[in-house]
Parts: structure tokens; C-alpha cells; sequence
């Protein structure tokens, strides 16, 4: 089944407004957290209200991306890039693991070595 670049743009708004809705969400329940702990309004606890003010904030977002012609070309043109990369196997994919993480390892080790000897010399100038 194919996907046509309008769908996975479309995916990609949702995932977008997703995050974005819970960011403003979680940004203004910290925020009247601070303010007002605890509130009730209309027998609705203020946290509810909130997520449906985030809510509101990030649909008015994505009508405003989404009907925006500049908006829909860049992310059109991205998902026509996106489609020439080409991707690694799971056999490249798992060896390149390995090397990033062997190679992180080795990194933390000689930084830990340099960290203890830089301790022992400060102790002994001290």
C-alpha cells in the first residue's frame, strides 16, 4: 500500500500537535499549580480545563499550518527527500549500534581515567 505525501504529512501534523498539545498542557498546569494549587471551576478540576485550553490552542496551530501553502510545500518537499534516502538493513543498523556503543564506552573510560588522575594530582597539590 502506498502513501501518498499529503497522508504522511498529515501523520506527521497529528504527531506534531500531539506533542505540542502536551507541552502547552503540562507548561500551564505547572504554572497554575503554582498559582492556584488545587483550583475547582464549574465543578471541574483546573487541570481539565487546562488541557482542553491546550487543546484548543493546538488545533487553532494546525488549522493555521495546515491551510498555510508554505507550510504544506516545505513538509511535501521533505517527505520527497525523506524517500531518496537510503535506509540502512538490520544487519547495518545493528552493527552501527555496536560501534556507538563500544565507542561511548571507551570515551567514558579514558574521561573517568583523565578524571581520577586530575583528582590524585589536585589532592596532592593541595
Amino acid at each position: 500500500m502506498a502513501i501518498d505525501n499529503q497522508r504522511v504529512a498529515l501523520y506527521s501534523f497529528v504527531g506534531l500537535g500531539l506533542v505540542v498539545w502536551f507541552v502547552l498542557w503540562r507548561f500551564f498546569g505547572s504554572i497554575m499549580e503554582l498559582l492556584l494549587p488545587g483550583e475547582v471551576v464549574f465543578g471541574i478540576p483546573l487541570e481539565n480545563l487546562l488541557g482542553l485550553l491546550a487543546a484548543g490552542i493546538t488545533a487553532l496551530i494546525g488549522v493555521l499550518v495546515w491551510r498555510n501553502e508554505q507550510a504544506n510545500r516545505f513538509s511535501n518537499e521533505v517527505i520527497v527527500e525523506l524517500k531518496k534516502v537510503s535506509w540502512p538493513n538490520w544487519k547495518e543498523l545493528r552493527g552501527s549500534t555496536i560501534v556507538v556503543g563500544v565507542m561511548t564506552l571507551v570515551v567514558a573510560l579514558v574521561l573517568w581515567i583523565f578524571d581520577k588522575i586530575l583528582d590524585f594530582a589536585m589532592k596532592l597539590l593541595l
